[in-house]
């Protein structure tokens, strides 16, 4: 059986990546394909499902991180809460459990089965945000190195979206929400600034490159309408190819 295909997408807070990882999911099941939500089933069951419970004809799995069950919960519910004094190296070292746990449980099986794989950022995220923050306590060279990190890189997916869009736009964005309130530093005009510039950098880029994955840029500063519609488009031509 054919592996599925893994691609992944990220970009700096107030992006869109839930947005366009929405119209991917909705796009999938108006032409009538089967979408499993990770998300969902974490919320249900408040754990990863087996291999056995995710249907057989599951066209495309739905994956995010961190995740909402085991350490992703705690990450999520205590670590990256404002006021809390967990290390930078303790807080790196959660993310690369929670990834080593959701890559063995759920996305290598599943993609072992065929089953397409889209998820909402990743070990990129954490190669990005924990270089750039805390004065850069960790470098990303310590990061990759982590052992979670060190599997999903040797795992890495076929396709890094990233999300293209101004910092500024992004602020306009983020200065409308009202339902988050973690991880305040992300959402700052300067850090947005050194988040975009680690995303567009080579250092960043060459570590998914040289494991053959090939790097994208979506234009994330559009209507909705011309969003949807382009993040369609992208999305057939990648599991086309």
């Amino acid at each position: 059986m054919e592996e599925g295909k893994f691609i992944m997408m990220d970009g700096i807070d107030g992006s869109g990546k839930s947005t366009v990882m929405q119209f991917w999911a909705e796009a999938l099941e108006q032409q009538g394909k089967n979408v499993f939500s990770l998300k969902t089933f974490w919320i249900q069951h408040g754990r990863h499902p087996k291999i056995e419970e995710i249907p057989a004809d599951t066209f495309a799995l739905i994956s995010g991180e961190p995740t909402d069950v085991w350490v992703g919960a705690a990450i999520r519910q205590e670590m990256i809460q404002n006021g809390t004094g967990y290390s930078p190296h303790a807080i790196a070292t959660a993310f690369a459990l929670d990834r080593l746990v959701l890559y063995t449980r759920v996305i290598l099986p599943a993609r072992a089965r065929g089953i397409h794989v889209l998820q909402d950022r990743g070990v990129s995220t954490s190669l990005c945000y924990q270089s750039v923050s805390h004065d850069g306590a960790l470098s990303a060279e310590e990061i990759a190195q982590l052992e979670g990190n060190a599997f999903a890189l040797e795992h890495a997916p076929d396709v890094l979206l990233l999300m293209d869009i101004a910092p500024e736009r992004c602020m306009e964005r983020l200065a409308g929400r009202s339902e988050k309130d973690d991880n305040a530093i992300f959402e700052k005009s300067d850090m947005l600034q050194k988040l975009h510039a680690c995303y567009h950098g080579e250092e960043f880029q060459s570590q998914f490159s040289s494991r053959g994955t090939t790097i994208m840029t979506f234009n994330a500063d559009q209507d909705m309408d011309s969003a949807k519609l382009h993040s369609q488009q992208v999305l057939t031509a990648l599991l086309a190819q």
